[in-house]
């Protein structure tokens, strides 16, 4: 059954308060360009039923653009702006102020996919029916957030297609080794082995390759642009998703020591953290973060590596991550993704 989520996620979701500045900031930022956004109306008597997240089945409204990322724009970056009523996504903005919301799969097989969800007991927090099937599960006791699963008609597959491209007098960016390229979600959690057993047992994530490093020795680290005062020890679980194993899973869990993940789980409890861009040049990229007005979190550096987590709260978009890695760190990471006796795949 969790072959069902197995071909990957879809896209990233961020609920925000503002749905144009946030458009404007990814495409400063990260080079993310969205073209178009709609509106749309959920229950009341001329929308699609959303029978449970929101109080009576009352009318929400809710605007909404779509993205593409990743390397071959297969992925989706989604802002989704409430309009009116009471719902899962006003409820979440007033009560964090809008960032990273929810991580989606487009499925084949929608009832398959919601049978795993509920037969570990999550309930869906949400569901739009129609022509399409959309459910929004609670996955907060896993450490998983709010994971979204769609199965959509042609006509709303079409309508997709339209919003994130680009109109017929604007060509296509081209993809592009400088572009950011969209590769990872990142959960922080207490239990690093609870979460990963889940992400195997219901999302389909076949292998994690667990690691221990130690902030301040086995790298040099940057907290806020001020050097490490306080070393700090993480375990990290990395798992492939995807029909190629191009996307990452990472399961953060703090073990020793101050630190900004040990401040998320104390401020927001255990869920998604961050998404992660590739870059091929980390400076300009660096500095085209800091112009839009992203402070820097955490930096690393050593053995090949140069990643820096920027705080984009300001612009609804939580924590940004942006990394560099050499050949050397890229096939160092491929080994710990695969399991032993297995050739790890050559990016």
């Amino acid at each position: 059954m969790a072959q069902a989520l197995a071909s990957g996620f879809t896209r990233v979701s961020y609920v925000v308060r503002d749905l144009q500045a946030s458009a404007r900031w990814f495409e400063h930022a990260l080079g993310v360009e969205f073209f178009a956004a709609r509106s749309a109306q959920l229950g009341g008597p001329n929308g699609p039923p959303l029978p449970t997240g929101n109080p009576g089945g009352a009318e929400v409204g809710v605007r909404m653009a779509l993205a593409r990322a990743g390397g071959r724009g297969e992925l989706e970056i989604e802002l989704i702006q409430p309009d009116r009523g009471d719902s899962i996504f006003s409820r979440f903005v007033e009560r964090t102020g809008g960032g990273l919301h929810h991580v989606g799969f487009v499925v084949e097989d929608f009832d398959a996919a919601a049978q795993q969800l509920e037969g570990e007991e999550v309930t869906a927090c949400a569901t739009v029916s129609g022509g399409s099937k959309v459910a929004y599960f609670d996955c907060n006791a896993a450490g998983a957030s709010i994971i979204e699963i769609a199965q959509y008609d042609t006509d709303t597959r079409l309508a997709l297609q339209r919003l994130k491209s680009p109109p017929a007098a604007h060509p296509a960016p081209a993809p592009g080794a400088n572009r950011p390229r969209l590769v990872q979600i990142s959960y922080v959690v207490r239990d690093l082995d609870a979460a990963a057993n889940w992400f195997r047992r219901v999302v389909g994530v076949e292998y994690f390759g667990i690691t221990r490093a130690t902030a301040g020795r086995d790298y040099e680290v940057l907290v806020r642009d001020q050097p490490l005062a306080v070393t700090f020890s993480l375990r990290t679980a990395m798992g492939r998703l995807g029909p190629r194993g191009e996307q990452e899973i990472e399961i953060i869990q703090p073990v020793d020591g101050p630190s900004p993940y040990r401040e998320f789980l104390q401020e927001h409890g255990e869920g998604l953290n961050h998404v992660s861009f590739l870059v091929s040049d980390f400076e300009p990229a660096a500095e085209r973060m800091r112009a839009s007005g992203a402070r820097p979190l955490i930096e690393f550096r050593g053995h090949g590596i140069r990643a820096c987590y920027f705080d984009c709260r300001a612009a609804g978009a939580s924590i940004v991550e942006i990394g560099y890695f050499d050949e050397r760190a890229t096939a160092a990471l491929e080994r710990v993704k695969t399991p032993r006796g297995r050739r790890p795949i050559d990016r």
